[in-house]
């Protein structure tokens, strides 16, 4: 099992409450820290997901194999938070990983792109920006600007060709979106949203109208990682629990 962080976090701040439940469920539990800048300053130079993706993406393959030798398992399954979810599926289609990866799971997936909330809450300016522009105002994070809709990043993740489904799966893996109607940070929340024979997707507010997760929560939602915990299970669901969530700490 490999744990791929979000935008802003790393391998010890983003998985306290899934790496624990995975590894009490019998998973052998591994996470990278991908896209650290060694430019900035300590501590901000252990600061993941700030690097290109594609480069991300690599360093994940990389990381992959290293989990799979010490381990000696033929295949592993991934669970991506927000940018994890981006990196890992560029992995798994121009890396190699669809011939390693059996499930894949996202929470807060932002597949087509998101628009930030911006500073009038619309994200309209960050959508009038263009990926170049958009790099010159964060140089610390080239790959920050690769999560607009019109980056080259994303249009290269849904290229079409007649091994991937809707232009975005690998159609060997199994693909699990699981997305929350707060989130903040991926705008629109349907971002993540993405039909095809091999992909299921989940609003957390569906099944659970207690569940107020926003981007930040939806990793240490009691609701969420039941989900995960089926999407990695298939063949022992258990019910999913609806108990009261909040935002930015989960419940």
């Amino acid at each position: 099992m490999v744990l791929l962080h979000g935008l802003g976090a790393n391998r010890f701040n983003m998985f306290t409450t899934i790496s624990p439940l995975l590894a009490n469920e019998g998973y052998c539990v591994f996470a990278p820290t991908f896209g650290e800048n060694a430019s900035l300053p300590a501590p901000f130079d252990s600061v993941g997901g700030l690097g290109r993706l594609e480069d991300s993406a690599a360093e994940v393959g990389e990381f992959v194999e290293r989990v799979r030798t010490a381990t000696g398992a033929q295949k592993v399954s991934i669970v991506g938070v927000s940018e994890g979810t981006l990196v890992g599926n560029y992995y798994v289609k121009y890396f190699g990983g669809a011939h390693v990866v059996d499930k894949f799971v996202s929470l807060g997936p932002a597949w087509r792109g998101t628009l930030g909330t911006g500073p009038n809450g619309d994200g309209q300016w960050i959508l009038d920006l263009a990926p170049d522009d958009a790099r010159t105002l964060i140089p610390f994070c080239a790959g920050c600007p690769q999560g607009l809709p019109a980056s080259d990043f994303l249009a290269k993740l849904w290229a079409s060709d007649a091994g991937s489904y809707a232009g975005l799966y690998a159609p060997s893996v199994t693909y699990t979106n699981i997305m929350t109607r707060y989130d903040q940070l991926v705008i629109p929340y349907t971002s993540g949203y993405a039909e095809a024979p091999n992909a299921t997707n989940i609003f957390v507010q569906d099944e659970c109208s207690l569940d107020f997760s926003d981007h930040l929560a939806i990793a240490a939602s009691r609701v969420a990682t039941g989900h995960v915990l089926n999407a990695l299970d298939s063949e022992s669901t258990r019910a999913v629990p609806c108990v009261l969530v909040t935002p930015f700490h989960g419940g």
